[in-house]
C-alpha cells in the first residue's frame, strides 16, 4: 500500500488496502467516480450511506466484489498521500487515516447486509 501511496503523490489524497474475510486484498486511491462505475453491492452500500463514492476504500471494495470476495467483515487500512487537494505534506505522507464517517457508515451497511 505504501508503494501505491508513493506512486500517487500529488495525484490523490488517500491510498487504502482492504482485506476481505477470505484473505483477498485490494487497493484503491481516492478519486472522482460515477455511480455507474461501481459494482452492484458497493453501489447499494454507497447509496445507503449517502456517500460521494470518491474515497479510496470504494475502489478497493469494487475490486474485491469483482473478484468474488465477501464484502462483510473487511479490514481497512488507509494512509495519507502527500501533495493532493487535501494538502497533506510529506511529513504526513504514509500516516494512518481512519475511514471517514461516510465510509464507516457504508462499511456498517455491508456488515449488516452480509
Amino acid at each position: 500500500m505504501l508503494d501505491l501511496a508513493d506512486q500517487s503523490i500529488g495525484k490523490t489524497n488517500v491510498a487504502s488496502e482492504i482485506t476481505a474475510s477470505n484473505g483477498a486484498k485490494a487497493y484503491g486511491v481516492s478519486q472522482a467516480r460515477s455511480m455507474a462505475s461501481l459494482t452492484p453491492k458497493v453501489r447499494e452500500a454507497v447509496e445507503a450511506a449517502g456517500h460521494h463514492a470518491g474515497c479510496a476504500e470504494i475502489g478497493a471494495l469494487c475490486d474485491l466484489e469483482l473478484g468474488g470476495a465477501p464484502l462483510s467483515g473487511v479490514q481497512v487500512v488507509a494512509v495519507k498521500v502527500a501533495g493532493g487537494s487535501q494538502g497533506y505534506d510529506y511529513a504526513e505522507h504514509g500516516d494512518l487515516l481512519d475511514p471517514c464517517p461516510l465510509c464507516q457508515s457504508m462499511l456498517n451497511y455491508l456488515d449488516a447486509t452480509g
